[in-house]
């Protein structure tokens, strides 16, 4: 087994379609980036043609003006010829009708002018936007899709399992179309070439201990073979510092109990002899 070659490999369905999707959407926000010169001037032809309205709406409300304001002075005129028996009552009430129907049409003219007037502040607030923050927008769009994208192509990448290290296959748990969730242990991989002896010393011969301390080892399946070593690190904590259930004193009472230190020291294999979990008796060679 190479580093790199190829374990096993997830249902990559579902992640190809999340990846496929977040690419799609990082186009569509980088042609977005693209055609920002394209939107200003739609936006600037819309604030003209709202502003077309307005001056249209406006010219309407002033004639409306126009139109209320002489019915109102014929149904004044008619009002006092009616006082006065000039006119019919008939007359008076067609003058008041008319009057009050300008008057409904100025209120009309006067909305649509008011509208008018929203569309071309819209119009000229979203002109604005572009022109002010529309390019950074923007930029900012097609980079959270970019990294959308990557993080799926990760995910996506992930579904492949490789193997990180050169060696050899010990343990497979892994089975085919079995469910597997994160963290999951799939195969175990030792390298024979990187071997090395955890040695459990009492605390009271740790000081005399180095790194670099030339070892030698014997192994239970090849007592006659020494091994070469070589003190590679003391850990930070004792033996039973590890255990799953550590020693507490709860009482008060205290025995002392001389605890060991883990040493690691690592061997210079010989014909891939050295297997892991085999037991060691170490010689280490303090200066």
């Amino acid at each position: 087994m190479e580093v790199g070659q190829l374990l096993a490999k997830l249902d990559d369905s579902q992640y190809f379609i999340s990846a496929s999707q977040a690419e799609a959407a990082w186009e569509l926000s980088k042609i977005a980036v693209t055609k920002l010169p394209n939107d200003i001037k739609s936006a600037q032809m819309s604030v003209t043609k709202a502003e077309s309205a307005l001056s249209a709406a406006v010219a309407q409300a002033d004639i409306s003006k126009l139109a209320m304001e002489d019915y109102k002075r014929i149904l004044d005129n008619n009002t006092a010829l009616y006082q006065q028996g000039a006119v019919s009552k008939d007359t008076l009430d067609s003058c008041t009708t008319k009057y009050e129907t300008a008057v409904k049409t100025l209120e009309a003219a006067n909305a649509n002018v008011n509208a008018a007037q929203d569309s071309v502040s819209a119009a000229q607030a979203q002109l604005d936007t572009l022109n002010g923050t529309g390019s950074a927008t923007y930029a900012a769009q097609e980079k959270q899709a970019k990294a959308t994208y990557d993080n799926a192509r990760l995910t996506l990448e992930r579904t492949t399992i490789k193997s990180p290290i050169s060696g050899s296959v010990v343990k497979v748990t892994a089975l085919n179309g079995q469910n597997v969730s994160s963290g999951t242990s799939l195969f175990t991989i030792v390298n024979p070439e990187r071997i090395w002896v955890l040695a459990n010393i009492e605390e009271k011969k740790v000081a005399r201990i180095h790194v670099g301390d030339k070892v030698n080892i014997v192994v239970d399946a090849y007592p006659n073979i020494v091994f070469d070593g070589q003190v590679e690190e003391i850990l930070g904590a004792t033996q039973s510092s590890f255990s799953i259930l550590p020693t507490e004193n709860a009482s008060g009472n205290y025995t002392k109990v001389a605890q060991r230190l883990p040493v690691k020291i690592s061997v210079v294999q010989q014909d891939n002899k050295l297997k892991p979990g085999m037991s060691a008796v170490v010689t280490i060679k303090t200066k």
